[in-house]
């Protein structure tokens, strides 16, 4: 198996297992001049989801991928649909204040039911597991912390609810943790065939969509904005940049507007009819509180899958981490052996929180998604989509601010990857 060494950015989609078992589908590359209402850059969640939504409208749609649908990030993280940002609903008002944060925590707390919606009405096969994800607390302090989160939700109405160390046993088979809590809303899917589900969508629903087609330049024309690839153009009345972490130069000031961190998982072979009865028995998707997020789940062939923020380790330091962490956590796994490993790009900003942006006139944009990708992809796609047609900035869940500054950013890269290093050593430890 070819894994790539520590550090590197993405180069092939085949390492993912996803990339094995998502359903294929087939778009043209953009060749010649043509006009559209709207286009979008990106063929993740979000730009999948605002072509969708336009082109139920009736609106003439064009949607660009630089590479193929779900290349980047959509495609290559752990299929956890999750409800929320990282900060407790106390922390976004504190943020955007009681209006704007409001709006955001009942936007992002309903996205995981965004999504069941979109996958049940477009028949979309992406393996969808049961209601409930444990998120489990790391350690003492953290499972305090865990409580609050849990009493906030509760407190808005949310099915969510706190576990003791032997509720976590009971639902995922470890005794790794003290505690945590079980999201009732969330629930785990093959995050590449549903993003290639949702460009199957748009483009059944009229949206004309273009992969190897890089846009590597935006220009103001009298009717809209003109966009360059390398074999053709699109000129658009308006524009919805949906590029996340993987394209930080097609717009002024984009670059520093989040900090670029890796998210890499490692697929086992598929584990025995045995290991599966006390092995996150019945598919239960866990991922914990440590500094560089754990997170366990089965893919539908029943591989065990591990993931860790940063960058891909090279295959023998990667697999000997991963198989630590699993017989720490399920001693009864032994030595099983890993087929897969891969990564991604996720797109932090220093206060967790996303920004939306408007840095010329008829482009939006939208950023900072903090490794919350599928759930909220469902809802800034929406937002994105009714804010190009005319939607008022006042009413948006977030002000329009442009992308923040961030500053130092190399070094914050370089640090938060540092300390994901660490933390897998220390989650070595942890019996």
């Amino acid at each position: 198996m070819h894994v790539k060494p520590a550090m590197t950015l993405d180069t092939s989609l085949q390492e993912s297992i996803w990339a094995e078992t998502a359903p294929p589908v087939h778009f043209p590359i953009l060749e010649g001049k043509i006009r559209a209402q709207v286009a979008i850059i990106g063929g993740g969640y979000t730009g999948c989801v605002a072509a969708l939504r336009l082109a139920e409208r009736g609106v003439d749609v064009v949607l660009l991928e630089g590479r193929e649908i779900g290349w980047g990030g959509s495609g290559r993280n752990s299929g956890l649909v999750n409800a929320g940002l990282w900060l407790n609903p106390s922390e976004i008002v504190r943020h955007l204040g009681e209006i704007y944060g409001s709006k955001l925590i009942k936007g992002l707390g309903d996205t995981p039911r965004m999504v069941r919606e979109l996958i049940e009405r477009h028949t979309i096969d992406c393996d969808v597991g049961g209601a409930g994800i444990v998120k489990a607390a790391h350690s003492n302090s953290a499972l305090s912390k865990v409580s609050e989160t849990v009493r906030q939700w509760q407190s808005l109405g949310a099915a969510v609810e706190l576990l003791d160390a032997d509720d976590v046993a009971k639902l995922t088979g470890t005794r790794r943790y003290p505690g945590g809590l079980l999201d009732h809303r969330s629930f785990t899917i093959e995050p590449l065939a549903y993003a290639r589900g949702l460009a199957k969508a748009a483009s059944k629903a009229g949206a004309r969509i273009f992969v190897g087609s890089p846009v590597h330049m935006l220009e103001p024309i009298p009717q809209g904005v003109r966009l360059s690839t390398n074999r053709g153009d699109v000129a658009a009345d308006r524009v919805i940049v949906a590029t996340g972490a993987y394209d930080s130069k097609l717009v002024r000031g984009m670059e520093r507007g989040f900090v670029p961190l890796g998210y890499h998982l490692f697929a086992t072979e598929p584990l025995t009819a045995n290991l599966r009865e006390v092995v996150l028995p019945g598919k239960m998707a866990l991922w914990d509180t440590s500094p560089s997020l754990l997170t366990l789940r089965y893919d539908r062939d029943y591989r065990l899958l591990v993931g860790n923020l940063g960058w891909l380790p090279a295959a023998r330091s990667g697999h000997k981490w991963a198989l630590l962490v699993l017989q720490s956590a399920f001693p009864q796994v032994g030595s099983v052996r890993f087929t897969h490993g891969w990564s991604g790009t996720l797109d932090f900003t220093d206060n967790h929180m996303p920004w939306l942006a408007r840095p010329r006139p008829n482009i939006y944009m939208v950023g900072g998604f903090n490794g919350r990708g599928i759930g909220p992809g469902a809802y800034w796609g929406g937002v994105l989509a009714d804010w190009a047609m005319g939607f008022p900035d006042a009413d948006l869940p977030v002000p329009v601010t442009g992308p923040p500054d961030i500053r130092f950013r190399s070094a914050k890269r370089h640090i938060f990857s540092t300390a994901f290093r660490i933390s897998r050593k220390a989650s070595q430890l942890l019996r």
